[in-house]
């Protein structure tokens, strides 16, 4: 998981890009959802890289951009981070997009 307290999305208009900060409607901090590995390159140097998971834009997006990130619920938080779960199906319900009803965007 990659806690955060909003994300940036660049809207293009007539005039150009306009960058967008996309953030919960009670400014509360929220999950997306992640994946970190550490692996070794071929020339043998550690690697620790990530990734931050995106899904189809809900209604708030759409207009922004034509993807989001995968935002979890706090409820579906411990089932992404369980090691126990190796169910991809069980995984893949959760990158869903998020209820736009709880999310605001403001131009920068």
């Amino acid at each position: 998981m990659v806690p955060t307290d909003g994300f940036y999305e660049w809207q293009q208009r007539e005039t150009g890009k306009q960058p967008m900060r996309i953030v919960m409607r009670d400014g509360g901090i929220f999950s997306m959802a992640g994946l970190y590995d550490i692996w070794t390159s071929p020339e043998g140097k550690k690697l620790s890289t990530c990734t931050i998971i995106t899904t189809a834009p809900n209604s708030l997006m759409t207009d922004i951009h034509d993807r989001m990130p995968v935002i979890l619920r706090p409820e579906d938080e411990e089932e992404w981070l369980s090691r126990d779960n190796c169910g991809v199906p069980s995984l893949m319900k959760l990158l869903k997009p998020y209820d736009p009803v709880k999310m605001i965007n403001h131009p920068l």
